[in-house]
């Protein structure tokens, strides 16, 4: 029995190995088919799936296309964002670089002014902010001669402690409002005539790397502008691709996709392939190498066929061995009963005896006891 079982395994092996044959056969024959004219297949049984084929042939290439598009773009838009970043950096490393020189020109712009309001009084809206601060400030250092020398209740000079620590607070608060107004006013002098009205030399000469500083920040923000433009475009052009989200969730989508795809069209290869089996095409499609794949796939399913037979005439053959087995257990087991019964019935024989033995010995004690 283990030698059929061997064999059966081995034809079983060669079966799928020529099944894996068959299957890849079967791809060929199915794609080569696909690549006929269509008016060769029409009147066929193979044209619906043809057809089938060819959308799906179509569409993959789209696919792939898209995701080629879309890591193109999302590449772009990862250079566009460090472009972006980089700029941000430059304007805040600028902001703090230039921060202390605005706030300076400001504050001697805002004292040249002072100086020469009636001069410069057509500027006063530049300073508005901080001419009201200063009113502001000099209201705070007003002190009551009279409430200082007055005797306080004890009560009140609660009161008036409480109301001391609120004026220090709006004290700084007022104080740390200066430079931030200095700022804005030293910004704002960039676009007027103001130095120049002045006549001031040290502003002349302050506002001079300002003004370039202005031009390149102005530079930088058309460049910011420019980007952002790009940047919409971009994300325009993966919107239209389907990207909602990340790029790259979109890519494994058009992936999972185009794999589901080449499966059918897999699949289709094999059903056109089997259609032409089925209604013998060998006539109606006049192709060489179609019919060469077509008759080595016949010339396997026969070597499988016969082996499939083969592997039924071992099966059949264990069968019957079983079947032998079962029968010689059997008659052995009748055997055995039969010496078991023909025990039984010496030793039912020899019993038999013995007691017509012992009968007659028992009759004979009997006749003693009689009376004579």
């Amino acid at each position: 029995m283990s030698d059929y079982n061997r064999k059966i395994g081995e034809l079983r092996r060669k079966i799928s190995l020529r099944n894996s044959e068959i299957h890849d056969l079967k791809l060929t024959l199915g794609t080569d088919i696909s690549q006929l004219k269509p008016d060769i297949i029409q009147s066929t049984p193979l044209f619906a799936v043809y057809e089938k084929i060819g959308e799906l042939r179509k569409a993959i290439p789209e696919k792939k296309k898209a995701i080629k598009e879309i890591k193109t773009l999302e590449s772009q838009g990862a250079n566009l964002d460090q472009k972006l970043l980089d700029y941000k950096t430059a304007l805040s490393e600028r902001e703090k670089e230039y921060k202390l020189i605005y706030e300076n020109i400001g504050k001697a712009a805002f004292a040249c002014f002072k100086m020469n309001r009636e001069k410069l009084l057509s500027y006063e809206y530049l300073f508005m902010d901080l001419l009201k601060l200063d009113v502001k400030f000099e209201q705070f250092n007003k002190v009551d001669i009279s409430e200082e020398d007055e005797e306080k209740h004890i009560i009140r000079q609660f009161i008036d402690a409480a109301k001391s620590l609120y004026r220090n607070q709006k004290y700084k608060f007022i104080q740390i409002r200066y430079p931030g107004l200095y700022r804005q006013t030293g910004k704002a002098l960039l676009t007027t005539d103001f130095v120049e009205d002045a006549a001031d030399g040290a502003l002349d000469a302050g506002m001079k790397p300002l003004i370039e500083n202005e031009k390149i920040i102005l530079e930088i923000n058309q460049n910011v502008e420019k980007l952002n433009n790009e940047k919409a475009e971009l994300n325009d052009k993966l919107l239209s691709l389907g990207v909602v989200g990340k790029p790259r969730k979109r890519v494994h989508e058009l992936n999972e996709e185009i794999k589901q795809m080449e499966d059918s069209m897999n699949e289709s290869f094999v059903t056109i392939s089997n259609l032409f089996f089925t209604h013998n095409l060998f006539n109606t499609i006049e192709d060489g190498k179609i019919r060469d794949n077509a008759g080595s796939i016949e010339k396997l399913n026969l070597e499988n066929k016969n082996d499939e037979e083969e592997i039924k005439r071992n099966e059949t053959l264990i069968e019957i061995d079983k079947l032998k087995n079962s029968l010689q257990k059997t008659t052995n087991k009748i055997e055995t009963m039969k010496n078991q019964i023909a025990k039984q019935e010496q030793e039912l024989k020899d019993l038999e005896k013995e007691f017509s033995q012992l009968d007659k010995q028992k009759k004979a004690l009997e006749k003693t006891l009689e009376p004579r």
